[in-house]
């Protein structure tokens, strides 16, 4: 494409070892994986809005037009989010609506998990227009961290750790349906009992007028996951976490080179049907 930069893997456990290389003037960005998402942070310029409130970035993006106000001469370097972009759109295409705040056709949503994903899919679902937002766990102490963390004033975010609160919920009189789940659980082995059988409830329960309910499952492996296995069973549509994968990527092509790939050509190669 006669772009200026290659693409290579480094893999690194302490941050302070990236330093040498991020801030290189011949540096064009980045992707950030885990273990390093939260952990990045310190070592850059500015953090967009997303990454701030979701807590972690995915993309080192370098602007040319400033240099770092702490490392004189060097590349002055942002920090954006493109997880939650990932998510957003890969819903959006599997039919799940974007709907305005407040309204009158406001639906909620689900997630599945209360780690550093659970926040993307929060914040994803909470632009998206979706509210409430139920998050599900086993460790309601746990959750109420990841609720804290959020501005009650904008989201509006409710545990459920208990066969009661499933169950309160699909018996709540005008309750808007659940029309959307993001499950952030690992799927390498087997699904937590009490976590399941609050998956039964809330799966089981009916959407209105035979409404489509979608569920995204983050899990990459095994390719069915025991999560989407049970929302199929409940007659939910399942959509595959490589699918975000490719969405997220995207998302970090744009913003590194100004081009935006198309979203199928993505798919493609991370489905393994096309060679980059």
């Amino acid at each position: 494409m006669g772009l200026p930069h290659q693409y290579h893997l480094h893999e690194a456990d302490d941050p302070s070892t990236l330093e040498p290389i991020i801030r290189n003037p011949n540096f064009g960005g980045a992707s950030v994986t885990i273990p390093l998402k939260l952990s990045i942070l310190d070592l850059l310029d500015e953090v967009s809005p997303a990454a701030k409130t979701i807590g972690a970035v995915n993309t080192i993006v370098v602007d040319p037009s400033r240099s770092s106000p702490t490392h004189a001469g060097k590349p002055y370097l942002v920090g954006h989010n493109t997880d939650w972009t990932g998510m957003r759109v890969v819903l959006s295409n599997a039919g799940a609506t974007i709907s305005p705040p407040n309204s009158k056709d406001q639906k909620s949503a689900l997630v599945i998990g209360g780690g550093g994903t659970a926040r993307a899919a929060i914040y994803t679902l909470n632009q998206m227009g979706y509210s409430p937002i139920y998050l599900l766990g086993r460790s309601r102490e746990k959750l109420q961290t990841v609720v804290e963390s959020f501005p009650a004033e904008d989201y509006d975010i409710s545990l459920i750790t208990t066969r009661e609160d499933a169950v309160n919920i699909t018996k709540r009189e005008n309750a808007s349906p659940i029309a959307v789940a993001i499950g952030t659980i690992p799927a390498d082995k087997p699904i937590d009992a009490n976590v399941e059988a609050l998956l039964d409830i809330l799966f089981g329960a009916g959407g209105k007028n035979n409404e489509k309910r979608i569920l995204l499952e983050m899990a990459y492996k095994p390719a069915i996951t025991p999560l989407m296995t049970m929302a199929e069973k409940s007659g939910w549509t399942t959509v595959k976490g490589l699918e975000v994968l490719a969405g997220q990527g995207v998302g970090q092509f744009e913003l590194w080179t100004g081009i935006k790939p198309l979203l199928r050509d993505a798919m493609a190669v991370v489905f393994g049907e096309k060679d980059v």
